[in-house]
């Protein structure tokens, strides 16, 4: 009997001793589970705190309507596609959709909204028709594929009776009886760059340099760029470019990249290549801007040119905003 017993509590000793192995062994499973389980909410709350921090607020001003968002977008496009506002490829923001979303602690980014809208440009017997977002007159007639010569005036068509109030826009290229036209009547085939060149070689003195206000009118800056050597013949496309960037001002300073001056060089201080006063003198900045849009596009055409262009524009294959 006592051998039977024995016999009988070896394997039961056995079974008790595997289950507490067994016991031991989840309870450090389940310690272990537990503790990467910590160690995950303890990472998944810092990224909350880290984004949390992040978190800008962005205004949006669209005529007189303002719509503000706290969002950690990074781009202007991204904060647009957070505040779910549709957009036309013709539209215009300000900054532009690329530009980058930096702001100071309790700082307030605001993007401005231009919406496209139909516009007619009539030269003659000619008719373009165009979406765009720009009020000035000469940019439109450029947009549209006309060449705008000194002496050119763009006039907006007021509509006939109340029921078109409202329609597209028409604005009609009147040209102008200058003595440009004069020779050009003369000389027939002779073009308009050659007619340039002679009415330049008449002129007598160099203009006077006007003084270097901070928000100049479009003859100031005129005589700015021709100062800095700027020809007539691409005086308009140049100043339609120039007034797009920074409206000429040479102080012109954007808030959220930093970028200075009328070309809105980035950092300012690449100017000094053109002269020492670059931080105040209108015409260094645009020497500057001259050697530049020559080096990268050719000439001031090619740079309006690509700045109009989206999707492949020359070595960019996506290219979704204006300009640079």
């Amino acid at each position: 009997m006592k051998l039977r017993t024995h016999t009988f509590a070896s394997p039961m000793i056995e079974k008790i001793t595997i289950i507490g192995a067994i016991s031991v062994l989840f309870g450090f499973l389940f310690a272990a589970n537990l503790s990467r389980t910590n160690f995950a909410s303890v990472v998944a709350k810092s990224s909350e705190e880290s984004e949390v921090a992040e978190m800008h607020f962005v205004t949006f001003h669209e005529n007189d309507e303002t719509l503000t968002i706290k969002t950690n977008a990074k781009t202007v496009e991204e904060a647009i596609s957070r505040a779910k506002i549709e957009l036309d490829r013709n539209d215009r923001t300000e900054p532009e959709r690329l530009e980058r979303i930096e702001v100071e602690d309790g700082k307030n980014f605001d993007v401005y909204i231009y919406r496209a809208r139909p516009v007619i440009v009539v030269d003659g017997a000619v008719k373009k028709y165009l979406m765009t977002a720009t009020y000035d007159t000469k940019a439109l007639a450029t947009q549209a594929g006309f060449t705008i010569y000194k002496g050119d005036k763009i006039k907006l068509q007021l509509p006939k009776n109340v029921l078109e109030v409202g329609l597209t826009e028409t604005y009609e290229i009147i040209h102008g009886n200058s003595t440009e036209t004069e020779n050009r009547a003369e000389l027939g085939a002779v073009s308009r760059e050659k007619i340039l060149s002679i009415k330049e070689v008449k002129e007598k003195a160099p203009e006077k340099i006007p003084e270097f206000v901070t928000n100049p009118d479009r003859a100031t800056c005129e005589a700015w760029m021709r100062a800095a050597g700027i020809s007539e013949s691409e005086l308009d496309v140049a100043y339609t470019l120039i007034w797009h960037e920074s409206k000429c001002r040479y102080n012109a300073t954007n808030k959220s990249s930093g970028a200075y001056g009328i070309p809105q060089s980035l950092p300012g201080r690449k100017m000094a290549s053109a002269g020492a006063d670059w931080q105040t003198n209108p015409i260094t900045q645009i020497k500057w801007m001259i050697s530049y849009v020559k080096g990268r596009y050719g000439s001031w055409q090619k740079a309006w040119d690509f700045w109009n262009c989206k999707g492949k524009c020359g070595n960019v294959s996506n290219k979704t905003s204006y300009w640079y």
